[in-house]
């Protein structure tokens, strides 16, 4: 499964209300937190609880443990937010996003900056459906069906007439969109390169209607099933 549909889903899993939900953002706000300084934090009175569920964490991945020694003592294990959990917070990627574009689009011509989304499309193409070189048309749209169910934005291909339609009911990259209207060719262009065909935007989320809409290459459908008119 792609990394981000597994964050994705351990977001909704681990950051709803609860204990568990609770102790990660404890980590978050404070770093490193013994079992005591947890209790007290959490306002409950056992231990035990809280140990439980620093156990499920643990297995999870989501909770690493740390040892501090002061004196003669009982040394004092410390829990903090592993990589993993780290992922599950928000991470202003959008903003970023935003104003990264806005300062390429200030530093260069339209055409250079057409050029730099281009080769970022190229690279999502491999990321996402590297493999589909030589595969035939009916493969790729399999691949392509899978990839985008894996990264969380399931895409739904229905042949219509003499094309094939690609509908995308939520969209990766919704915020950016809104202002920077460039960004819909990332997704155009690597879908043309998984496809090996060129692909039209003809509907945006971001315009008002109910999903993105992208029209493959009316010639594709002679080799696809000729009895086949339902979504793959």
């Amino acid at each position: 499964m792609d990394t981000a549909k597994r964050t994705s889903d351990d977001r909704l899993h681990y950051l709803q209300r609860g204990p568990a939900a609770d102790i990660l953002r404890l980590l978050q706000r404070h770093g490193p937190m013994s079992t005591k300084q947890l209790r007290v934090a959490l306002g409950v009175s056992s231990l035990n609880a809280v140990r439980e569920q620093l156990t499920s964490l643990t297995a999870a991945g989501l909770v690493q443990t740390s040892t501090l020694r002061q004196g003669a003592g009982r040394p004092t294990h410390l829990y903090a937010l592993s990589s993993k959990a780290q992922a599950l917070f928000p991470q202003g990627y959008d903003v970023l996003l935003k104003l990264l574009l806005a300062e390429l689009a200030d530093r260069t011509s339209q055409e250079q900056l057409q050029a730099i989304l281009a080769g970022v499309s190229t690279r999502l193409a491999a990321h996402y459906g590297g493999q589909s070189a030589g595969q035939a048309l009916q493969e790729r749209l399999a691949q392509l069906a899978r990839m985008s169910d894996e990264r969380g934005t399931p895409i739904t291909i229905v042949e219509k007439g003499n094309a094939v339609v690609l509908h995308e009911y939520s969209c990766p990259y919704f915020n950016v969109a809104q202002d920077t209207p460039n960004v819909c060719e990332l997704e155009q262009q690597m879908l043309a390169q998984v496809l090996g065909r060129p692909v039209r935007l003809a509907k945006r989320i971001v315009d008002g209607h109910a999903g993105c809409e992208f029209v493959v290459d009316d010639g594709m459908v002679n080799q696809l099933s000729p009895t086949s008119n339902e979504a793959l």
